[in-house]
């Protein structure tokens, strides 16, 4: 029990500063606050609508956060105060590890940028979004997207083939792309099967008893008879959608140039900022435009190594009790 009057008494405004209740009650607002903010935030879909309220720079998630960084901060200086350290090092670690990690995300929210925008095939701009600011700015350096690759997963197509001159059905075979058919009981072997979805035909090469008879394509009225006895049409396909989709970012700035090859998964790092490929579209006049997101987190590194060291020491905090059988 403190002496009456000491600065750590359990009363006034030093101990709702350290109270457990206020530490889970900001937690429950700032969780709260993040759930909404990754609702509201449309970053990486509105280009066109810069309506979206950014919560985590807002003073709103800025304030809670502020007050439990103190909160946590003056909980470890009361138990270093009181000499209550000894044993408990690895939980005062871990208190000075989770101060990092709010002032990581503090940081974010205060001095992170995040841009978005949409470049036209081809052509240099630096015309983006800012979504701080809410309004239209210019980068520093132009953006180019000198090349546009879409890689598909290989299409699994179900091919029929008819005999003429009647039309006798031989059979239904399914195949995926680059695959090779072999038509029973007919000597007939269909190689490097590929298959166009928007005008829905596929493009073979034919074999007839080990012999070449050319290349082919059929659409839903069948292939050129083959050895004049055979028909070969697409009956339906599988699509398994997009692998993967690389751009050919080119970034000028000051006459000096810098390329990048950007996907969804692996962004381009240019003065310290993330530069994302989001998506793409076509303009009405059928251009190409490819959208990408730019931010920079000047929190990140600070934030990850505070909660990382966070739950290192409270997990040694309570190996430690478990090893002195005083886990309460």
């Amino acid at each position: 029990m403190l002496p009456k009057g000491d600065l750590l008494r359990e009363k006034g405004v030093f101990g709702f500063f350290t109270s457990t209740k206020l530490a889970v009650f900001l937690c429950m607002i700032l969780a709260a606050e993040s759930i909404v903010g990754s609702l509201l935030y449309r970053g990486d879909t509105a280009f066109d609508d810069g309506s979206g309220f950014n919560v985590f720079s807002s003073f709103v998630f800025l304030l809670p956060a502020s007050l439990l960084t103190v909160n946590i901060i003056l909980c470890a200086a009361k138990r270093v105060i009181r000499g209550s350290v000894r044993g408990r090092i690895p939980l005062v670690l871990a208190h000075a590890f989770l101060v990092a990690a709010v002032a990581g995300m503090m940081v974010d929210g205060g001095l992170g940028d995040i841009y978005t925008g949409y470049f036209p095939f081809r052509h240099p701009s630096s015309a983006v979004y800012d979504w701080r600011e809410g309004q239209d700015i210019d980068l520093p350096f132009t953006m180019e997207v000198s090349s546009y690759t879409v890689t598909r997963y290989p299409f699994l197509l179900k091919v029929g083939v008819k005999k003429k001159p009647g039309g006798e059905k031989v059979g239904l075979f399914v195949v995926k792309e680059g695959e090779t058919v072999e038509v029973r009981a007919t000597g007939l072997v269909l190689r490097d099967v590929t298959f166009d979805a928007v005008e829905k035909r596929m493009r073979f090469s034919a074999f007839f008893k080990g012999r070449f008879l050319g290349s082919f394509e059929a659409g839903s009225e069948g292939s050129p008879p083959l050895e004049d006895l055979y028909t070969v049409f697409p009956v339906a396909f599988r699509d398994f959608g997009v692998k993967d989709t690389v751009a050919g970012l080119r970034i000028v700035e000051g006459g000096n140039t810098r390329e990048y090859d950007v996907s969804p998964n692996h962004p381009a790092v240019y003065r310290g900022m993330n530069i994302t490929l989001i998506e793409s579209k076509t303009d009405r006049h059928k251009n190409l435009l490819v959208g990408f997101q730019i931010t920079r987190t000047p929190g990140e590194t600070l934030f990850w190594a505070g909660a990382i060291g966070f739950f290192t020491f409270v997990f040694i905090h309570f190996i430690i009790k478990i090893s002195t059988n005083k886990l309460s």
